[in-house]
């Protein structure tokens, strides 16, 4: 009996829970996520009703984009311990991402009830606030996060994604800070590659676009444009999208639009970087930057000689991942090159290609099929609803109250949203049932058509204008009241309105935002005249004139080349 015992306690022993942790942690740091599933699932066979490696696997399944599975793991971690906050913030994430924002939220309220001063919980709720237009609480938030960094917290902007800087109020060298502390993160764990030899004399450059949006998606139906207008004699232009194909018209249309279409959806950031080493690619173009399900951390192992921002990511992208970031000198005027660790390339006229092409689902409904009034102004605000802040909305209710034969026409927002603007409506003396909302429609062509039947468009200002949903306004003929911020991401419709040449739209503070707006809402005879002179426009103006954009695009990519040998490496 005892020589069995001792015998068995000499028996090699498997792998350990936490071994197993610590291994996929690892694989999922290089980037490895298939095999770090492989790993959490040994886990849980061996421990089926570990919180923690429910957890991990969610987390890895998250980032493969198997939203439903990683929910799953997050909600029975939750059962089993329903004391984790983290479980409750991944659970959240989750949530948020397959576009439950409402129970998102109450999973991170539930974290930070657990554990009030979590940076993780506030950090991953902040976005989730200002879609329900939780203007306090978000404040709140980032005050907390600000108090990690006044406090020296080395690592405090860990816990403020770039996106969510660009939205909240903060200043600009703090959006700046944030990126160049993520962008320090992906290159610390990216080695550059080695460069290539400079294309010879006569060859075409190589150019690639990386994207995940190479589907029905602001950034795939503008792609779609450029890549019909790139010059072939003198680009070789290849996409690689590491995004899922939905099947629509915009991925089969930008497939077969450029030379190579690679799906690199499955690899690691290291083997698509290989990839782009490989194949030779003189200019890398990230079509992406800091939103949802990014690969900058291919840009960070710098597979090719000159590095690319462009279009999808309104600021910068932080030290040593991109040379250069395309602007417009209305967008980036003198002055804001602090704000961008990329040297700026100006293009003439805007910055942004326009599709020339505007899908249109069938005729444009009638006011009765949408829900608007048959003889009121309608002024449209089809923004993503954490573009929304207080100033814009009391600036909104200006607008109203001195055109009292006005509605608001916005895209629909979640409930806790519309209780809260109902409100702040109601307080501003505007009764809310002049705020009408619109239904999400699924698909572009529909979405766009709908919004022909409105008379106004007003902007969001301060920290983040409309931008893409602005371009296809003005190419309706819908005329566009903005006002230009202080940083890029608040600048881009005043670009857009002075490419489409109607610059007279861009105000140059809120006060004249309401008169221009408001104004505009009593005269329909002027909203008339603006909307005949858009319409015409699409003919001869810069904003329009897709080809003209992408030539100039080219020549850019062109001098960048010519002048690569002389610029420092970035590191």
């Amino acid at each position: 009996m005892l020589r069995r015992l001792l015998a068995e306690l000499r028996r090699p022993r498997g792998p350990t829970i936490e071994s197993r942790l610590a291994q996929a942690a690892e694989l999922r740091k290089a980037g490895r996520l298939p095999e770090a599933e492989r790993a959490l699932r040994g886990a849980l066979a061996a421990a089926p009703d570990s919180p923690r490696v429910h957890v991990h696997l969610g987390i890895v399944l998250a980032e493969l984009d198997r939203l439903a599975e990683a929910g799953q793991h997050f909600a029975r971690a939750v059962e089993l311990d329903p004391s984790d906050p983290y479980a409750h913030v991944n659970l959240g994430n989750v949530k948020r991402q397959a576009g439950y924002g409402t129970e998102a939220l109450e999973h991170y309220r539930t974290a930070v009830g657990l554990r009030p001063g979590l940076p993780l919980a506030w950090s991953n709720m902040l976005r989730p606030l200002l879609d329900a237009c939780d203007w306090d609480g978000a404040q709140h938030g980032l005050q907390l996060l600000l108090q990690l960094r006044d406090q020296g917290e080395r690592d405090w902007a860990r816990y403020l994604a770039p996106m969510d800087a660009l939205l909240l109020p903060v200043p600009a060298a703090i959006c700046r800070e944030v990126a160049d502390y993520h962008a320090a993160a992906l290159r610390a764990t990216h080695t550059p590659l080695p460069q290539g030899s400079a294309p010879r004399a006569g060859q075409r450059l190589r150019l690639a676009y990386l994207s995940r949006d190479f589907r029905d998606h602001a950034v795939g139906q503008l792609a779609r444009a450029l890549f019909r207008h790139h010059d072939r004699a003198r680009f070789e232009v290849a996409a690689y999208s590491c995004g899922r194909d939905d099947g629509s018209r915009y991925r089969r249309e930008i497939a077969a639009g450029v030379d190579r279409f690679v799906d690199v959806q499955a690899e690691s950031p290291a083997r698509i970087a290989a990839r782009i080493a490989s194949d030779g690619v003189d200019i890398l173009v990230d079509l992406g930057g800091y939103t949802t399900g990014h690969r900058l951390a291919v840009l960070a192992a710098r597979p090719a000689p000159i590095q690319v921002h462009y279009l999808g990511y309104p600021g910068t992208l932080g030290a040593g991942i991109a040379d250069y970031f395309v602007t417009d000198s209305v967008a980036s005027p003198p002055g804001q090159e602090p704000q961008f660790a990329e040297q700026l390339v100006r293009l003439p006229g805007c910055f942004m290609v326009s599709d020339p092409d505007q899908p249109l689902a069938g005729p444009v409904p009638s006011r009765a099929e949408s829900g608007l009034p048959a003889h009121k102004c309608v002024l449209c605000a089809f923004h993503q609803t954490a573009k929304i802040t207080r100033e814009v909305f009391d600036a909104w209710c200006a607008i109203l109250r001195a055109a009292a034969d006005s509605v608001l026409w916005l895209k629909s927002p979640g409930r806790e949203a519309q209780e809260r603007l109902a409100q702040r409506a109601q307080d501003q003396g505007v009764s809310p049932e002049r705020l009408i909302y619109a239904p999400d429609v699924g698909d572009k062509g529909s979405h766009v058509a709908r919004m022909a039947a409105a008379d106004l468009f007003v902007d969001t200002f301060g920290r983040y204008n409309g931008h893409s949903t602005v371009n296809e306004a003005l190419w309706l003929g819908l005329p566009v009241v903005t006002l230009a911020g202080e940083m890029f991401a608040a600048r881009v419709a005043a670009s857009l309105v002075c490419a489409a040449g109607i610059p007279g739209l861009a105000a140059k503070n809120s006060d004249e935002y309401v008169r221009l707006a408001a104004g505009l809402a009593r005269d329909a005879q002027a909203r008339v005249a603006l909307r005949q002179r858009l319409l015409a426009a699409r003919a001869h103006a810069p904003l329009f004139d897709a080809a003209g954009t992408v030539r100039a695009l080219e020549n850019a990519y062109s001098a960048m080349r010519v002048t690569r040998s002389a610029a420092p490496r970035p590191g």
